[in-house]
This record gives structure tokens, C-alpha cells and sequence, in this order.
């Protein structure tokens, strides 16, 4: 862990032009859904809690969906 750390250290100039030249957020939404998933996986502590949550299930079907995943109508993926 400490050597990917360092390499992540050393090379930070290096990721951040990369990133800047294909951002990970670039439709509207994606950023906003990705943070709440993210901001409710922390509230619960765990993803196992997480994922008792309706509310983080929601979240995480929208962030997908952000993403440009789609799920078949009547699918077990959906949550309603």
C-alpha cells in the first residue's frame, strides 16, 4: 500500500492532466447522483448496512442510471 501510494504521490501531476483531459463527470447528473450514493454509503458505516437501505438502493439505481445503464422494465435490477 505505501508503493501505490507514493506512485500516486509522485505521479499526482501526471493523473490530474489526465483527468482534465477526460473527466469522469461529464453528463448532467452524474456528479450530483454519484456524491449522494457516496455520502449515504458513509452515513451507514458499511456497504452491507448500506445495502439494507431503500433510500441507498434508490441512490445507487440513479447514480446507474447517470451513468447511462439501463435496466429491462419489471427487471429485479429496477427499484421502484
Amino acid at each position: 500500500m505505501k508503493e501505490r501510494l507514493a506512485l500516486l504521490t509522485q505521479d499526482f501531476p501526471k493523473y490530474m492532466e489526465a483527468f482534465s483531459q477526460e473527466p469522469a463527470f461529464v453528463k448532467s447528473g452524474q456528479y450530483e447522483h454519484h456524491r449522494a450514493t457516496v455520502d449515504l454509503r458513509l452515513k451507514f458505516g458499511s456497504a452491507q448496512a448500506a445495502l439494507q437501505s431503500d433510500a441507498f438502493l434508490q441512490s445507487r439505481y440513479a447514480t446507474l442510471r447517470a451513468w447511462g445503464y439501463s435496466f429491462p422494465q419489471n427487471s429485479d435490477s429496477e427499484i421502484s
